[in-house]
């Protein structure tokens, strides 16, 4: 053995497979945010079915992107990925009223979903453009 741990968590994993990319950061503060984000999302992935914890998330990151295009940076990261595919089934089980709710990180979801790697690997999610009600 190398001596070193073997890396476990959805967190963990996904920084250590984009490590050496621009995905986990150029700048020191922009790979802090990257982190942050990436480990918050991991420590509650296990408790999204759980209502009240999947609500109090998906306000704030609604907040969070209600000024900016994206969750850590100026651009897509290691980040959006792994929040993007943690909140997947919590998205899909929601109504387009729900949807509505959370315009910006709405938005962001559809953004994340078209991108050209991402598209073949999970079932699309519709949004309404148009205001229900």
């Amino acid at each position: 053995m190398s001596g070193k741990f073997p890396t476990s968590g959805i967190g963990s994993i996904a920084l250590n497979l984009a490590a050496g990319s621009d995905d986990v950061g150029c700048e020191p503060l922009e790979s802090a945010q990257i982190q942050q984000w990436v480990e918050y999302i991991s420590m509650y992935c296990n408790q999204l079915q759980t209502a009240v914890v999947s609500s109090n998330i998906l306000k704030e990151l609604n907040n969070c992107l209600s000024r900016r295009t994206y969750i850590a940076s100026n651009r897509k990261t290691v980040a959006d990925i792994v929040i993007f595919f943690s909140l997947w089934n919590v998205i899909a089980s929601l109504t387009f009223q729900e949807k509505e709710k959370y315009l910006n990180l709405s938005r962001w979801f559809n953004n994340i979903q078209n991108d050209e790697k991402i598209v073949d690997m999970c079932k699309q999610i519709t949004f309404s453009r148009t205001l229900l009600y």
